[in-house]
Order: C-alpha cells, then structure tokens, then sequence
C-alpha cells in the first residue's frame, strides 16, 4: 500500500492476472466493437449485447493514411455512447458520431500508435495518447494542444465522472492523474512493474482500476471535497 500526494490514493486490490492481459470494457449502454483488440482495418459493427442488434456498421479502414495497411490500437466511446474514437497504429485518429448528427472525423498529428483515447466533459475536447499527449477540437477539427510528460509510451485514458481528473496509464508502469483545469498532474500511482495496458474510473469518482501485463490492481483516491478539507486543515 503507498500513500500518495493529492489527499492519499491508495492501491486497495491487486489481482494477477493469466498471460494473456485483460482489457477493460469499452462502455457505455451495454456497447462494445464486434472482434476482438486490435482490430484490423476494415468493417466493424457496433452491437447492442443486451438486445443482439447491430446498431452500427463502420468502415475503420483509414483512407487518410499513406500505408496500405493499419490497424486499431485503441476504441473508446463518449460517455453518452453517442460518439466512437479510434486510434490506429501509424498513428491516425477518427472519430465517428453515432446519433448520425455530423460526419466522420480525422485527425493527423502523431507519428506513432496511439494507444489511449478519451473525450472530455465538454463533448468537443479529445484527448489521445501516443508518445505524446494531444489535445484536439471535434467542432474546429484542429488540435489544441500536445505535450511530452516523460519519454513512454502513454496507454490508456480514462475521464473521471464529474469531468475534472484525467488518469492516463503508461509504458513505463505509472499511472498519472491530471487536474483538467489547470492541466497539472497531480497524482503518481505507483505499483505495475511492467507497461499498462487500460485504466478505468468507477463511477464513484475516486477508484482507479489499471490493467498491465502483469495484474489488475484498483486503487482508491480521495474525493475533491476530501482533499478540500484536508487543504484547509494546512
């Protein structure tokens, strides 16, 4: 167990896992990719696994990019289901929007995979991870932002449920956990001593679960209000 900064996270489980590394699902409303993880570039459907319908069938072949052959290193959903993001292994990034609403989405910018995927509360910021962290504008199409934390490959993202922390696993066996308004780290999990492959919040808001080549552990952090008081007491 180690005691962390930022209102003390804490790891509260570790489990070990087979050989194989097991991914999280990829959420929200019983959704999930037909095929398994990675998915080669071709068409896919998106099946409703309560009722047995294919609700969508989408072309993930990357037209965009210049080599002939790709394929998906990450999926992620929005938190209301309604839009679908991929990230391919030369480093592409689309989303598409589900509610049929507006078009397909594309995105270039990293050179190498991308491996975690996430859109804030916001419904228009998406964050993707590769070597670098990328911070893009569905409505203008335009990237905002990117930076290096350290040199890893980053893999996995997940959005806490009230929007404000953003916990992005890596290769180098971290988990960090980002303030998304001031874009500050402020937490470091330690504990995996081989690369991460998904980190999930729970809907609680404050327990982390991480998956890496070697275990699964679920980590439990303080509340914001938690931290708040302990903030006051100083």
């Amino acid at each position: 167990m180690e005691t962390l900064s930022f209102g003390t996270a804490r790891q509260a489980q570790r489990i070990g896992l087979p050989d194989q590394p097991l991914m999280l699902p990829l959420e929200p409303c019983s959704r999930l990719m037909e095929n398994g993880w990675p998915l080669e570039a071709s068409g896919k459907f998106v099946l409703d696994v309560a009722r047995h319908e294919k609700l969508h069938s989408l072309s993930l072949r990357p037209e965009d990019s210049a080599q002939p052959f790709d394929i998906v290193m990450s999926l992620a959903f929005s938190a209301d289901g309604q839009k679908l993001m991929a990230g391919f292994f030369y480093g592409l990034v689309k989303v598409w929007d589900l509610s049929g609403r507006s078009g397909e989405v594309t995105f270039k910018g990293h050179e190498h995979q991308v491996r975690g995927l996430a859109l804030l509360s916001d419904g228009r910021t998406l964050v993707s991870l590769s070597h670098e962290v990328r911070f893009w504008d569905l409505n203008s199409r335009q990237q905002i932002s990117s930076f290096q934390p350290r040199p890893t490959l980053f893999r996995g993202a997940s959005l806490s449920p009230d929007g404000r922390r953003l916990a992005i696993g890596a290769g180098d066996g971290l988990i960090t956990i980002w303030d998304l308004a001031s874009r500050q780290e402020v937490a470091t999990l330690r504990g995996h001593e081989q690369p991460l492959d998904s980190v999930s919040f729970l809907s609680d808001g404050n327990t982390l679960v991480s998956v890496g080549l070697d275990q699964l552990r679920v980590w439990r952090a303080a509340s914001f209000e938690e931290a708040d008081r302990e903030a006051l007491k100083k």
